[in-house]
């Protein structure tokens, strides 16, 4: 079953099915929560928070106290396929409503106004049902490993590379890479989910003090380990780097259903020197 804190998504108040649908209606995503996130978590929680706004508009009545969670797909839904795109101002992609029936996957559509921040019209499909289970969310054993010798420092031999881990080894659980003045990062997490294969996707969450970002991971196979990996891109300036660099650790979610932290201990001055050889 999905893990109830789907990718610490924050419940914001949703406005009652039964009132009659319109973009005027729907919630305004606050000032905060907008500005301690990146542009896909800003779209997912603004939508999110209006979906219900539209049902009625659609046709779509609410069941109960429906929920959507965005980017978050049951074990039956294909990993195959990018779980969200974000498109200027449109987000579209799989993810789970919750109501009185239960849990089903859905296909979503989500037009939002030009700052992210406001849902302009939603729409979805009920794909399938999710069976409930009771056995709890997945945790790799790799999730649970100590963080003991590791340290957070840059290597300029070749690409940049920013990795908090032991030097010399293969014992790291955080590797960020750029090419000199490219502007665009790519970061490889040393911890998974058993079930992402190479080229399949998972949902990445992470948050680090009060920001937190969302991110759409592919699973690449790691060489000495035999498994796939979550591999993302983002921009530089994206706000990561900026946690790295002042916070005391990053909680980081693969998909709801593996959760760890990381220490950012002595991360500041790695963190601010691989940004500027990333932008420079």
């Amino acid at each position: 079953m999905i893990k109830r804190t789907i990718l610490g998504t924050i419940q914001i108040a949703l406005v009652s099915a039964s009132t009659i649908a319109s973009a005027a209606e729907a919630p305004r995503l606050s000032a905060d929560l907008s500005k301690n996130s990146n542009d896909l978590q800003r779209a997912v929680w603004a939508c999110e928070g209006g979906a219900t706004s539209f049902q009625e508009g659609s046709g779509q009545k609410s069941s109960g106290r429906t929920r959507f969670f965005l980017g978050t797909v049951g074990a039956s839904a294909s990993r195959s396929e990018q779980p969200l795109t974000l498109k200027e101002n449109r987000l579209s992609g799989l993810g789970s409503l919750s109501n009185d029936k239960g849990w089903s996957s859905i296909r979503f559509d989500c037009t939002l106004s030009p700052d992210l921040r406001k849902p302009m019209a939603f729409k979805f499909d009920i794909l399938s049902p999710i069976p409930d289970s009771s056995s709890p969310p997945d945790d790799s054993d790799a999730a649970k490993a100590a963080d003991t010798g590791k340290n957070w420092y840059v290597d300029t031999s070749g690409p940049i590379v920013l990795t908090h881990g032991v030097k010399e080894t293969d014992d790291r659980d955080f590797v960020a890479s750029c090419a000199k003045s490219s502007g665009k990062i790519q970061v490889s997490l040393t911890n998974t989910v058993k079930w992402l294969k190479d080229g399949n996707y998972v949902t990445v969450g992470i948050s680090g003090g009060p920001g937190s970002g969302l991110y759409v991971g592919r699973g690449v196979i790691d060489d000495n380990l035999g498994v796939a990996m979550p591999v993302f891109k983002a921009s530089a300036k994206d706000p990561l780097l900026g946690w790295i660099a002042s916070g005391s650790s990053l909680h980081i979610n693969l998909g709801g259903e593996s959760t760890y932290d990381v220490s950012l201990k002595g991360s500041a001055q790695a963190a601010r020197a691989f940004a500027a050889a990333c932008n420079s």
